[in-house]
């Protein structure tokens, strides 16, 4: 993952900051719109879409790009890779 810090987050630093918290954050709002497919295959979709959170009046926006892959196990898709940047709010 690479957030809108522009910092590279491993898989192990993803999974950790989202147990960590979880549940924490109460009045966290985030809306997900405007999904539109850049490239998809049998077994790969690459999505681009636009995130807004609000909490306590503060709004941030970000377009994220994410990567999803087909699990050949179950046929079921998982998140790959993740790319965020911040939209400004002028």
């Amino acid at each position: 993952m690479v957030g809108i810090s522009g910092n590279a987050v491993g898989y192990d630093d993803v999974i950790a900051m989202f147990r960590q918290n979880a549940g924490k954050r109460s009045g966290l709002k985030i809306k997900t719109v405007d999904y539109k497919i850049i490239y998809q295959s049998d077994c790969l979709a690459l999505v681009r879409y636009q995130e807004t959170h609000s909490e306590n009046k503060k709004i941030l926006m970000r377009e994220s790009v994410v990567l999803l892959r087909r699990n050949s196990h179950d046929e079921c898709w998982q998140w790959y890779y993740l790319h965020e940047t911040p939209i400004s709010n002028n």
